[in-house]
C-alpha cells in the first residue's frame, strides 16, 4: 500500500497480487504480502494482531488452505512430526522475520524457494556469493541479479518478505504504511539499467 500526495508525480511500475503470489517448491501457496486485514501478517500497524503460524511460518486461510507470506527453509527441508507453532518456537515467537531467515542457515547460495505468479523465480535470502540480500531490491522485492539482466524475487527479512507486487517495479522514496518492518529505501542493484 502506497499513499503519496497527487503532485508527488510518484510512478508506480508493478502490478497488484490480489491473492496468489505463487508456489513454494514444496507446492504450498504463497500468498499475497497482506493479511486479510490489509497489513503486513507479522508486523502490522496500529492495534490489529499479528496474525498466527506455525514454525514453518505457514498457516490456513478461512477455506483451510496452508500457505506462507513469508519465505520457508521448511519448503527445503521438510520437518518430520508435529510442526510446533510459533508461540512455541522462542526464536521465532521474538523475532519472526530474522527466525526465517535462519530456516536457509543449510542453503547460503542462490536457491530456487519457489516461481511467482507472473513467471518469474523466487529465490531464498542469499544470493550466489552467499550474502544476505538487505538491499538492491525495488518495490516488489525484486531485484536484477546477473550480468545477463535477469529478474527475481529474493526472500528478505522486510516486508514484502517475498514479493509485494509483479515486477520489475519502481524504487521510491516513500516507505510502505502497512508494515512496523519495511525497508527504510529502496536501492537498485549494480546490475539495474
Amino acid at each position: 500500500q502506497t499513499s503519496a500526495p497527487s503532485a508527488s508525480n510518484l510512478v508506480v511500475y508493478g502490478n497488484q497480487i490480489d491473492t496468489l503470489a505463487g508456489v513454494s517448491v514444496d507446492g504450498v501457496s504463497i500468498m499475497n504480502v497482506n493479511s486479510l486485514n490489509d497489513v503486513d501478517p507479522f508486523y502490522p500497524t496500529g492495534t490489529i494482531a499479528a496474525e498466527s503460524v506455525d514454525a514453518c511460518l505457514g498457516h490456513p486461510n478461512p477455506q483451510n488452505t496452508y500457505h506462507y507470506h513469508m519465505a520457508s527453509g521448511c519448503a527445503l527441508s521438510p520437518p518430520s512430526g508435529t510442526i510446533s507453532s510459533c508461540t512455541a518456537t522462542s526464536s521465532c515467537n521474538s523475532n519472526v522475520a530474522a527466525y526465517g531467515i535462519s530456516l536457509f542457515n543449510s542453503y547460503r547460495t542462490l536457491t530456487v524457494i519457489g516461481i511467482a505468479k507472473d513467471g518469474h523465480v523466487i529465490y531464498g535470502p542469499y544470493d550466489s556469493t552467499g550474502t544476505e540480500v538487505t538491499s538492491g531490491y525495488d518495490i516488489c522485492n525484486g531485484m536484477f541479479y546477473n550480468s545477463a539482466g535477469e529478474y527475481a524475487y529474493f526472500a528478505t527479512r522486510k516486508f514484502p518478505y517475498i514479493t509485494g507486487c509483479f515486477g520489475p517495479g519502481s524504487y521510491p522514496s516513500v516507505s510502505v504504511n502497512c508494515s512496523t518492518n519495511a525497508p527504510s529505501s529502496y536501492s537498485k542493484s549494480s546490475y539495474a539499467g
